[in-house]
């Protein structure tokens, strides 16, 4: 995201949160957090920022995030972005959390990294990643080694904590804080993105929420 938030800071003024347990942020002290508790911290970093109504961007469990702020208190977002947004079926969303989620645990051998070498890998093949194959290969080629390489760095950094607030999205029923929405939305995703088939899964959206493909 840092090359967007360079070309975005030309007109703006961008703040990056790592959302928490993920690159230097704590997790949260919640044996099961939610993705209202993920907005509750979006919000209360905005205000101890002295920020007063903003815009959200958020990609896949930030976007999850992003628009709960915004239907938590619309008084305080003038409008979100969602990029890459995950409108799972019920059986998808059961798989995801019974398979997606695997453990990272540290090994002394290291054979810890390799396994996440490989994760990583497939998830830029198939997606799920765990489902590797015909069925859920993904129209186009993996990234180059460097951004394997980066992704793989990011997990590294979270570690197991990861789970948390992947399950969190899961779990989190996407669709209807969208209709519920009383700022503006724009929900989008690149044709490259993974999540982009769950665009088609926007139905009965309010007028304010606008639904578009990226390049």
């Amino acid at each position: 995201l840092l090359p967007l938030a360079r070309h975005l800071a030309k007109t703006f003024t961008c703040v990056m949160l790592d959302t928490p347990g993920f690159g230097l942020s704590e997790p949260l002290r919640l044996t099961h957090p939610e993705i209202p508790d993920y907005a509750d911290i979006v919000l209360d970093v905005t205000k101890q920022l002295g920020l007063d109504k903003v815009p959200y961007y958020g990609t896949h469990t930030g976007a999850a995030i992003a628009i709960e702020a915004a239907v938590q208190a619309p008084e305080r977002v003038s409008g979100v972005v969602l990029d890459g947004y995950a409108l799972f079926s019920p059986a998808e969303r059961d798989e995801l959390l019974a398979a997606y989620l695997t453990p990272i645990q540290p090994s002394l051998d290291g054979t810890h990294v390799a396994w996440l070498w490989s994760r990583v890998r497939d998830q830029f093949t198939a997606f799920p990643w765990h489902r590797v194959g015909d069925a859920g290969r993904l129209p186009f080629g993996p990234p180059p080694i460097e951004t394997v390489q980066a992704v793989v760095d990011d997990f590294l950094l979270a570690g197991d904590h990861y789970r948390a607030a992947y399950a969190a999205a899961f779990r989190y029923d996407h669709l209807k804080p969208v209709q519920l929405s009383q700022v503006p939305v724009q929900l989008a995703a690149r044709t490259d993105d993974l999540l982009f088939p769950h665009l088609q899964n926007a139905v009965d959206v309010p007028d304010n929420v606008t639904v578009g493909s990226l390049p």
